[in-house]
């Protein structure tokens, strides 16, 4: 089995997994602290992430209060601000295209990495907040594409957290897809 093909069963064989398309950037990780700090800011910017998206997500326990739609509302107004200031401060790339599961992505990019080469993942998956998650990641696997190259990356941070982290990020943005495939069809 070539390296590819092994990665691509590595990566998504018996698992959930999901054609999306997000903003990302790859960089080569500087140092292993580097790589250590990515991993700790991962855990907690999707920890956040999880818990405004359930905060946003509940439904109404039936008591009627006014009180919490002007908060989501300033909430919002809130985060739409932050976004504009990060916006500004920083270019977000533009989205593109990403096979991933719990396990690992697999991209196309522009230029050959090497197998085993540690790299941070930047993924921008809340629109809302336009804010990276940035994620430890090994190269499993590159190869030459019609254009540039198709890469496979494991997440390199194992941690029952991270996992479970991107793991409801991933059924959360899942389950959105199937819901838009299906109003489309209506």
């Amino acid at each position: 089995m070539n390296t590819s093909a092994a990665a691509e069963h590595l990566l998504f064989s018996d698992t959930l997994a999901c054609d999306d398309e997000f903003s990302l950037s790859l960089r080569v990780a500087i140092n292993h602290a580097d790589f250590a700090d990515a991993s700790r800011r991962s855990e907690a910017t999707l920890r956040a992430m999880v818990n405004l998206d359930e905060v946003r997500g509940e439904e109404s326990d039936g008591t009627n209060d006014a009180t919490t739609p002007r908060i989501e509302a300033k909430v919002d107004l809130a985060l739409s601000l932050l976004s504009i200031l990060v916006t500004q401060s920083r270019q977000v790339p533009l989205p593109q295209h990403v096979h991933w599961s719990r396990r690992g992505f697999r991209l196309n990019c522009d230029r050959a990495w090497a197998q085993d080469e540690s790299a941070i993942l930047s993924a921008y998956w809340m629109a809302a907040l336009p804010l990276p998650v940035d994620l430890p990641v090994v190269v499993l696997a590159c190869e030459a594409a019609e254009v540039g190259f198709c890469i496979w990356l494991g997440v390199a941070d194992s941690s029952p957290a991270l996992c479970s982290a991107i793991e409801r990020v991933l059924f959360r943005r899942h389950r959105r897809h199937v819901y838009e495939r299906r109003s489309q069809i209506r």
